[in-house]
């Protein structure tokens, strides 16, 4: 029970570095599409762009995401030598 919970806990730290790491790269992205294709420089297109974007950002990241945090947590727990602890 409380190995259980030290890998839940370990793998959420991962996840959501690794779900930071992609939203910071999907508002850059969208940054610099509002800037580079939009006539319009106003802050309110930009918001509504930016928020209308970023659940579909998340949608096709969502694998990736998932499997790079389970990649970088699984590397953890094979140098931890975790995986040797529960056996």
């Amino acid at each position: 029970m409380l190995l259980d919970r030290y890998i839940l806990r370990s793998y959420l730290v991962v996840f959501l570095l690794t779900a930071g790491v992609s939203v910071l790269l999907v508002s850059l992205y969208t940054l610099l599409d509002f800037l580079l294709g939009f006539k319009q420089r106003e802050v309110s297109v930009a918001l509504e762009y930016f928020f209308l974007l970023l659940p579909v950002g998340f949608y096709y990241l969502s694998f990736g995401i998932v499997s790079v945090s389970l990649f970088v947590f699984m590397r953890r727990v094979t140098e931890k030598k975790i995986d040797l602890t529960a056996q």
